[in-house]
């Protein structure tokens, strides 16, 4: 069982698979963010890192499972625990990759079309608009472009 595991040899392999996970993840945001549109980033941002973290919590149960032979049982439970802080850290580095996406545009002197159902990456999250298919807000593009210049400035 993962609780009779010294805390030191589960730190130890936990930090090895993350490591490996921060390696692979220069590639994926270099080929599947970097690379798409400007728009596109911040949502291409969560899909990778949740991904990567997902990634991670497999790795680390088949780790367990194959080197410290711990059941599966036991490893699921500590993959739930990725699934919820895989969540949190890919929506804090997606909304980081949006704040970079608007600063970015506010700086340079290319016109970006921002598309009329624009909103934040969080309001999809939280609004029920988002789920419907309706923008509550005609002028959500509007109020967001505001926003950002008024902290950016």
């Amino acid at each position: 069982m993962l609780e009779g595991l010294p805390s030191g040899m589960l730190g130890a392999l936990t930090s090895l698979v993350f490591i490996i996970v921060f390696i692979i993840r220069f590639l994926i945001l270099k080929k599947f963010v970097h690379r798409s549109p400007l728009i596109n980033q911040a949502k291409n941002q969560f899909f990778s890192e949740y991904s990567l973290v997902l990634l991670a919590g497999i790795l680390m149960v088949f780790l367990d499972y194959f080197i410290l032979s711990i059941p599966f049982v036991s490893g699921i439970v500590f993959f739930i625990g990725f699934i919820a802080f895989g969540f949190f850290i890919a929506i804090d580095m997606s909304l980081l990759k949006e704040r970079s996406v608007i600063k970015d545009a506010l700086e340079n002197s290319d016109v970006i079309k921002v598309p009329q159902q624009f909103f934040p990456l969080t309001r999809k999250f939280f609004n029920d608009s988002w789920v419907k298919g309706q923008n509550s807000n005609p002028d959500t593009a509007e109020c967001c472009k505001r926003g950002a210049e008024e902290s950016f400035a």
